[in-house]
């Protein structure tokens, strides 16, 4: 349901800011790293490209964000009005 796939996406995106701020950076972020199950909080999966101990620079969450963001575009499960 899109309701469904609305708040889902808003916890992904909480649990990035999360990490964002503590100093955790997920280079690899894409949208086959990230697992739902029973619509639950997003796990995140393949950690090889994380780093963490300094702060993330806003340049860094952008192109994380980015990364993640064409990622889903490219899924056949999201469409023009998830966008």
């Amino acid at each position: 349901a899109p309701h469904a796939v609305r708040d889902w996406a808003d916890r992904l995106g909480r649990v990035l800011r999360a990490m964002h701020d503590r100093g955790v950076s997920y280079r690899d972020l894409k949208a086959p790293n990230v697992l739902l199950a029973n619509l639950a909080d997003p796990v995140l999966i393949d950690m090889v490209g994380v780093t963490a101990g300094k702060p993330v620079p806003r340049q860094q969450r952008v192109r994380d964000l980015a990364r993640l963001n064409a990622s889903f575009l490219a899924s056949p499960a999201v469409t023009r009005s998830d966008r």
